[in-house]
């Protein structure tokens, strides 16, 4: 009798400090390197299937871009295999209009808040880049790809020549830097930081489309 009374207090002593330790247990949901929702989408126009991820308050597609228009959009080298895992690269006056209904090409104000989201310039692009080294090449610094952006890099065309794939993500803003230029932001193999620059509006990178 005094044995089942000794364990009856102990286990009324010791159930809240499991349910205390159980309570205090980390809540990830407000951690900002969390993805939120995965989701797809179908682009009504030739019914092309893309990731897309909620990061924040914003819904991103979590894959480039890769409507083909009649001019202005380019295949890296040519290769539609090549295409098929890293999108079209666009000129800037194309961006423009080229995002599918319901979404647009986002202006620095949107990157800026996804990037503040991802704690900053210093460290987002890491938790933007795709892990391992599939598509980026070595030494892929800081690559977590916590918030499920999954960026790729699928380089540039400067109008003379394709170049940087597997080095660098380049993506367009809406937002005009002068007459000729306006705003990229890229993501590099050896650093864990993303950039903001201005770009001649001629060259063409890869677009991710933000939801209106």
């Amino acid at each position: 009798m005094k044995k089942q009374l000794l364990l009856f207090i102990l286990a009324i002593n010791i159930f809240p400090c499991i349910l205390f330790v159980l309570s205090c247990k980390k809540d990830n949901s407000n951690n900002n390197t969390t993805v939120t929702v995965v989701n797809q989408f179908t682009d009504p126009r030739d019914k092309k299937v893309y990731n897309t991820v909620v990061i924040g308050t914003q819904t991103w597609m979590a894959q480039n871009l890769d409507y083909d228009t009649a001019a202005g959009s380019y295949m890296y080298n040519n290769s539609s295999s090549v295409e098929s895992t890293y999108g079209r690269l666009y000129n800037w006056n194309v961006a423009q209009l080229v995002c599918p209904p319901g979404w647009h090409l986002p202006d620095t104000a949107e990157w800026n808040t996804l990037i503040n989201y991802l704690t900053g310039y210093f460290a987002a692009g890491g938790k933007m880049k795709e892990t391992g080294f599939l598509h980026w090449n070595s030494p892929n610094t800081g690559a977590s790809n916590s918030s499920g952006f999954d960026a790729i890099p699928g380089g540039d065309w400067n109008t003379s020549v394709y170049q940087n794939i597997g080095n660098y993500a380049y993506y367009w803003s809406s937002t005009i830097a002068d007459s000729a230029h306006a705003y990229c932001f890229f993501i590099e193999n050896s650093s864990m930081d993303i950039f903001k620059n201005p770009s001649l509006k001629t060259y063409a990178y890869s677009i991710r489309c933000v939801k209106n």
